[in-house]
């Protein structure tokens, strides 16, 4: 979850030394004998890493030693960022992407094969003109599409359907494909497991949300408008 992640480490970055500790009591010293958070901050650009040991809290302050030698008072509140637990330090979307990026989309229920196709920003189904609006909410949601629960065990469900995107790659980069693969549900009514190519672990679903994502052909396309007797009916069709 990098917003998560993002505010945790900015808070990090943030914290001002209250005070120095170098001559710490023994009970002050006995706080970081057993530290309540180790941490190793690796910067981006290759310098070395940081540790952070830092205590329980005292009085509304924590102990702080970096780098094992140098120790230092900190309000207690930077590390409330850490306290969540680990499942929700997790993205919680299956896959996010920007739906811009999207180049082309099959999605593959038994058989069958719905081709979605963009070039310059128009897209087609199966080769015939498809309704942009309704694909880029189709993407959307996709992208939205949020894990009800982590680390599924494999029951060797039948795989209910795919989606496989192709998003562009920027510069040098070649284009990247992502298959999102969905399961049935174990007996009637259980969750919906998926898997997504690049992300370990099977993760459930809520009702429905594997029918938004495995659509037909007739999901995109334009919507026929015809005139009967000064009346117009918008009918799906091409």
């Amino acid at each position: 979850n990098e917003e998560h992640l993002n505010r945790a480490v900015g808070d990090l970055a943030a914290a001002r030394i209250a005070a120095f500790a170098d001559d710490p009591t023994p009970e002050e010293a006995s706080l970081l004998a057993a530290p309540a958070y180790r941490l190793s901050l690796n910067p981006e650009d290759g310098s070395p890493a940081v540790s952070l040991e830092i205590s329980e809290a005292l009085d509304g302050r924590r102990l702080c030693r970096r780098d094992g030698t140098v120790t230092f008072w900190i309000d207690e509140q930077v590390v409330t960022p850490l306290t969540l637990a680990p499942v929700l330090w997790r993205e919680p979307r299956v896959w996010p992407f920007s739906s811009w990026d999207v180049e082309a989309v099959d999605i593959t229920v038994g058989d069958g094969t719905v081709a979605l196709r963009q070039d310059n920003g128009l897209w087609t189904v199966d080769g015939a003109t498809a309704d942009a609006q309704v694909v880029r909410t189709y993407l959307q949601d996709l992208a939205d599409l949020e894990a009800a629960a982590f680390d599924l065990s494999d029951f060797g469900e039948p795989v209910r359907g795919t989606v496989q995107l192709v998003l562009r790659g920027f510069g040098d980069d070649e284009p990247e494909e992502v298959v999102l693969t969905f399961f049935e549900g174990v007996t009637d009514g259980s969750p919906t497991a998926v898997t997504v190519s690049g992300r370990p672990g099977r993760m459930a679903l809520v009702a429905g949300s594997a029918e938004a994502a495995l659509v037909g052909a007739e999901h995109f396309e334009v919507a026929a408008e015809t005139a009967v007797d000064g009346v117009v009916d918008v009918e799906s069709g091409t």
